[in-house]
């Protein structure tokens, strides 16, 4: 469950026959603070998670590993999407780039390479067609559909 006030994300599990959310109460990512931190877990910092897509990745079944995802979400307020793997890793996908520009990295609307270049601003949305390994990200404050070809 994303918690986007209080950022942070807590564990739930699928109950199969209930067909319902059990929760776990088993705070798994940010630690509340409203910063943007790559980490572990608890301390990787979120600034307003919105809404994330879950999406496979191939080395992960290649190893042979039972949890095959990865889930990536927009973290709103740091302009920026977010990776989290099966181990509660957070890294920076996409945005807060082209320091070149100078000001805050957290806003804009550049494109170029992910990480590099991009900036976002107040990203509410994505989603991500596996046939092209394309991400379609919605930035609300410029009213744009941004697509990212994926990069591994």
């Amino acid at each position: 469950i994303i918690h986007a006030k209080s950022c942070l994300i807590e564990r739930v599990e699928y109950d199969e026959v209930n067909k319902t959310l059990q929760p776990t109460f088993e705070k798994v990512v940010g630690n509340g603070s409203g910063e943007w931190v790559d980490g572990i877990g608890t301390s990787a910092q979120l600034f307003r998670p919105y809404q994330g897509v879950f999406v496979k990745n191939q080395r992960y079944v290649e190893e042979g590993l039972e949890d095959q995802y990865d889930f990536y979400l927009c973290d709103s307020w740091s302009g920026s999407i977010r990776k989290i793997t099966p181990d509660y890793v957070v890294s920076t996908f996409a945005g807060r780039g082209s320091e070149q520009l100078g000001g805050n990295l957290g806003v804009g609307d550049q494109d170029g390479h992910p990480r590099l270049e991009a900036r976002f601003t107040h990203i509410q949305g994505i989603t991500y067609d596996e046939a092209t390994e394309t991400f379609y990200v919605a930035d609300a404050y410029y009213r744009k559909i941004r697509k990212i070809h994926y990069i591994d």
